[in-house]
């Protein structure tokens, strides 16, 4: 009975481990390719940690994962752009003026959205009709800022990394206001 008892409890240890129990796998959100739109869909996959976002003197950005507190609320009720890091990594990315620009323009907006890691937000000019307007989006996971403006014809985005126009960001720059 002893060695039944035994062979039965190492029997159940060598099937837990090959089975892979204990072991601890971290699931980081990814954005989905650009055939998905941003932040509405992602999928989740096992993937290494991000590489920070980095400044121009290969120094990590100030980490944007405050953000998340502010989900449901009005930036401009806020004064979400003049918060410090967003203020800083606003000047750094498109410029003093242009960021007192969004900060003077930013008068009626969507609430701030959190969805999968990113984080979205648009607001424009009162009485416009969206041109001026902003988007500002970023990838809370691998810490990137992304802006979008709109202002009569001159539009920019912009990115810490320079990367690519989030979906999302790409199809509001391509509306046609009225």
């Amino acid at each position: 009975m002893k060695y039944l008892l035994s062979f039965t409890l190492a029997g159940m240890v060598c099937l837990l481990g090959a089975c892979g129990f204990g072991e601890q796998k971290t699931e980081v959100p990814v954005a989905a390719e650009s055939a998905a739109p941003v932040p509405d869909t992602a999928n989740a996959v096992s993937v290494e940690a991000p590489v920070p976002a980095l400044d121009k003197a290969g120094q990590p950005l100030a980490s944007l994962y405050f953000l998340r507190s502010y989900k449901g609320e009005y930036p401009q009720d806020i004064q979400l752009l003049a918060k410090s890091p967003l203020k800083e990594r606003l000047i750094a990315l498109v410029g003093k003026e242009k960021q007192t620009w969004m900060l003077a323009n930013l008068n009626v907006s969507t609430p701030v959205e959190i969805e999968h890691n990113w984080m979205y937000t648009w607001g424009m000019k009162a009485n416009e009709g969206g041109d001026p307007g902003m988007v500002i989006m970023a990838d809370l996971s691998r810490n990137v800022l992304y802006v979008g403006i709109k202002n009569k014809g001159d539009n920019g985005f912009y990115s810490d990394d320079n990367s690519t126009m989030p979906p999302r960001m790409a199809k509001w720059m391509n509306e046609k206001r009225k």
